[in-house]
C-alpha cells in the first residue's frame, strides 16, 4: 500500500477530495518525522511506537568487492507494533 492508496481510501471514508486526504496523510507523516527527530519517540496508541535508536559502528563487508568496510554509527527508525495490531495481523 502506498501513500496514494492511503489517501484514496481516506478520501472515500471521509467523503473529501483525494488532494485534501493526501495533504492530511502528508501532515501526519511529517509530524511522525518531526517527533522522531525532536523527541526520539512517537507513540500512537493502539497502533505502535516509532523510536529513533542509535546503532553502533561495526565492521561490514562491501558486497561487490568482498573487502572489509567500516559501517559508521548512525540513528535509525524502529517500529514496534502494539499488541492490538499484532493480534489483528496474525488473525
Amino acid at each position: 500500500m502506498t501513500k496514494l492508496n492511503i489517501s484514496r481510501d481516506l478520501a472515500e471514508v471521509l467523503n473529501i477530495t483525494v488532494n485534501k486526504a493526501a495533504t492530511m496523510v502528508e501532515a501526519v507523516l511529517t509530524e511522525v518525522k518531526n517527533g522522531l527527530t525532536k523527541d526520539g519517540t512517537v507513540i500512537i496508541r493502539r497502533f505502535g511506537t516509532f523510536q529513533a535508536v542509535t546503532k553502533k559502528a561495526r565492521m561490514g563487508r562491501n558486497p561487490k568487492t568482498g573487502e572489509d568496510a567500516i559501517i559508521l554509527a548512525r540513528r535509525v527508525a524502529k517500529f514496534t507494533a502494539s499488541k492490538l495490531l499484532k493480534n489483528k495481523v496474525n488473525r
